[in-house]
């Protein structure tokens, strides 16, 4: 791919959304983020399930 094509390319996604890209993902997800590429630092979206837990600074000398 020629630089100019390239640097327009990673222009236009600037300005894209993640609701914009949601056709080209597919099956179930909860959720299209917004990063950044680490090979090429051109905005890119990902999908994936929004999971979490709860960390507690608290010592229970009980818990395992």
């Amino acid at each position: 791919m020629k630089k100019a094509e390239r640097e327009r390319l990673a222009a236009d996604a600037v300005l894209q959304e993640p609701r914009h890209r949601a056709e080209l993902f597919k099956g179930s997800y909860d959720e299209i983020w917004a990063e950044n590429s680490p090979a090429c630092k051109c905005r890119a979206f990902v999908t994936g399930e929004q999971t979490g837990e709860d960390i507690s600074e608290e010592h229970d000398e009980g818990a395992i």
